[in-house]
Order: C-alpha cells, then structure tokens, then sequence
C-alpha cells in the first residue's frame, strides 16, 4: 500500500511503461500533453527548477489532489516559493489558504521514512488571517485586481487587524472601478451602512446596478433590500420581488429567504404560508439558518402535534448551527404547553363556551318519551301545552330513562368545566 501511496505522490510512470518522454514549454518548464502522474513529475522538475508558472500550477495540484493526495501544507510550500519569486498571484493564493486553514484530518503522522515522504511539509496547514492580510496587501499594491477586493473586505471586516472601513472604501473602489463585481457589492454595502460618514443610498444603488448587470447575486439582493425598505427610493414591492428572483437564480440563499418572508407577510401579494415554507425550504436546505427559524414559526403558528414536532426539528437545526433566536423559541416552545386550535363549532360559539354534555348511551330523546306517554293514538300536544307527566316505569322494552339533572348538578358541572389556557405568541 505504502509503495502505491509513494508511486502516486511522486507521480512515477508505471513499470514497463511506454510513455514517451516530452520536453517541457521553454516558457513555463510544463509539459502540456504527458499521462497525468508523468505529467506531475514534469511540472514538479520544472518548479524545483524555478518556474513560476510551474510552482503555482503544483500548488493547485495539491490544494486539489489533482494527480496526487491533496495536501494544503504542500501547495503552501510551493505557493510561498512562487512568492519568493515575487509573483503577486502567489501572495493571493496563499493569504487564501491562510484564511480557511486545513488540518486535512491528519493531525498526528506517524514518523517514519514513508510518511515523511508522502508529506515532507507536514499534513496540515494552520489559520494565519494576520499574514494573509500581509500577503493580500503586498499583491493589491502590485496591481492584482482580485487581491485588490480581497484587501477591501479584510479591511472592512477586520479580518486579520484592526477595521478600517476609509481605507477599505479606497481599495474597493479600486477594483470596482476596473469592473470587479464583488468589489462593486461590498463598496456600495460600505456606503448604505453608514460607516464611511451619513448612509449614501444613492450612491451605493449605483454601484449596486453595476455588479447587478454583471450577474451578481449578491447586487441583487442589496437591490431588493432597497426597494422592500424604501432605502433612498420609494417602495416597490414588485421591482423587491424582481430582484430577489433574480438573487435566488444566482444561487444566492438569501434571495430565497427574502422572497418567502415577502410571500409570508402579503407584500405585494396575498399571503400565502405554503408558498413562503416553499421558499424558505428550499433556502434553509442549503444552510441558510435564518429561513430554519422562519420555517418553524410558521408550523408553531399551525398548532397541531405533527406540525409543532416539525417546529422543533428546524429551530434545533438552527440552534445546532449557533442561531441565538433560534435557542430561544426552542425554549419557549418546548415550556409551552399543546393546546389544540379549535374546531369550527368552538371558535363561533366562543372561548368562554361551555362544551354541550356527553349524550348518555341508550337514553331515549324527550320527544320519544312524550309520544310513548300520550300513547300511539293521541295527537302531539299543543306547542304552549305543559308537558304530561312522566309515567313511573317505562313501557315494555324501554330502559328506565336518567333523573333530570337538577339546577345545582348543571351548576357544579359548569364550575368544572376546564378554561382554555392562554397562549403566548
């Protein structure tokens, strides 16, 4: 096994292989059209040789496992060789690896020969967000236009130091003014959120438009925040819709948590709760811990047993994810206790009704017991006519009929009749 592990790391060509054996471009030391593994071993010759291009191409091979075990603290090594190089998109590269990080499972490596071999640089790569943003910035002064937009987020989040939104908005401005999207998004955020001076709508929709007509997701949604809340412009429902159509066909989730909360609350439509759960699920299908908690709201509302069971399931997923609301209405929920929703008959007569008395099983009706008593030849009295005595014993086949309930048995029932329990929201 060690020695299949050790033929594929090091990307030698089968035993008895014919492979013919291509000479590398001149430019970039890589050779485009060997086997997969021959053509690792190439690419690696070429970056021990020092070409760039090589270096950043071996680096991808082993951040994926391309032709070999996917490795991050190899592609780090290679990474930082082509930064040693002086390649800007090497320092961008690696400040992404130091800002995920990747332990790869393999914390503990045995330490013998074989191992060493498969994993020379170590088997995992630890979180350094503090020279990611050294790295990141060293390649936006260099020009490189992704690491331009990465350096305005890490400004304006903190990531790696302090926050610093006025710098951020200059290095976003940067990278939207050459058309970056992402970086358009995020300088209009900056803009709207009032952390660079008084909250500039306008001036952050314009920007918000120019990513939105490159097909970003995010434009939208910010777009549809606008129009939903009238943020700098007069409120839209059906251009909020649009938008968050067009966020969620993007893939972006919370175009989907939007468009349910909007079919939800009636905004421009009628409400409709089992349109909105169909937005919100498939939202929170793919994460989205905002649209688990939406979701069970709207089965708690329901009131039934299956559906609060339902309830409970979303927020604990919610909660699991680290949603502090979604702790909350677990909590309340599983305090509260089940009371079923009325019927149609309870909820017209009232909360305060009294539920009628359990029919006793065989008790003929009054009306029976009158015509029994007037006999099968006599007519139905007059409507006004006091009703004829009760006869001591029932005829023939008939079972004796219950004492009339007297006014202090119906009392003494009422007064123990159960009072609805009252339901927080």
């Amino acid at each position: 096994m060690i020695t299949k592990l050790l033929s594929r790391r090091r990307g030698a060509t089968p035993a008895g292989s014919d492979t013919p054996v291509f000479s590398p471009d001149p430019a970039t030391g890589v050779v485009a059209d060997a086997e997969p593994r021959l053509r690792l071993r190439r690419v690696l010759a070429a970056a021990e040789a020092g070409h760039v291009e090589a270096m950043l191409d071996l680096a991808q091979r082993y951040e994926t496992g391309d032709g070999t075990l996917a490795n991050p603290a190899d592609a780090a090594h290679w990474l930082q060789r082509a930064v040693d190089a002086g390649s800007p998109e090497a320092c961008r590269k690696l400040a992404a690896l130091l800002l995920s990080g990747s332990t790869a499972g393999r914390t503990a490596v045995p330490a013998t020969d074989a191992m060493a071999v498969l994993f020379p640089h170590g088997a995992s790569l630890e979180r350094d967000p503090r020279r990611a943003r050294i790295l990141v910035r060293s390649a936006a002064e260099a020009g490189d236009i992704e690491a331009q937009a990465t350096l305005g987020y890490l400004l304006a989040t903190g990531v790696g130091g302090p926050a610093e939104p006025y710098e951020a908005v200059l290095w976003y401005h940067e990278a939207a003014s050459k058309g970056h999207a992402k970086a358009s998004v995020g300088l209009g955020s900056l803009l709207s959120s009032g952390q660079v001076g008084a909250a500039d709508h306008q001036a952050a929709r314009r920007w918000f438009t120019s990513a939105a007509d490159k097909g970003s997701g995010a434009a939208h949604l910010s777009l549809g925040l606008q129009f939903l809340y009238g943020l700098g412009i007069a409120v839209d429902h059906d251009a909020a819709r649009r938008h968050f159509e067009a966020a969620a066909t993007q893939g972006n989730v919370q175009g989907l948590r939007y468009l349910g909360i909007m079919t939800l609350d009636g905004d421009g439509c009628e409400p409709d709760p089992a349109a909105a759960a169909l937005h919100l699920r498939q939202a929170a299908a793919r994460g989205d811990t905002d649209s688990m908690v939406r979701l069970g709201d709207i089965l708690a509302a329901a009131g039934t047993a299956p559906d609060r069971a339902k309830a409970e399931v979303w927020y604990r997923r919610a909660a699991k994810a680290g949603h502090a609301v979604a702790r909350s209405r677990l909590v309340d929920l599983r305090s509260r206790p089940h009371v079923p929703p009325p019927s149609a008959e309870g909820a017209a007569a009232g909360p305060d009704a009294v539920p009628p008395p359990a029919p006793v099983p065989d008790a003929p009706s009054t009306g029976r017991w009158i015509k029994t008593a007037l006999g099968p030849d006599q007519p139905w009295p007059a409507k006004d006519a006091p009703p004829p005595e009760r006869p001591a014993t029932p005829p023939p086949g008939r079972p004796a009929a219950p004492a009339p309930a007297t006014a202090v048995a119906v009392a003494d029932a009422r007064s123990a009749t159960p009072q609805p329990l009252a339901v927080s929201g």
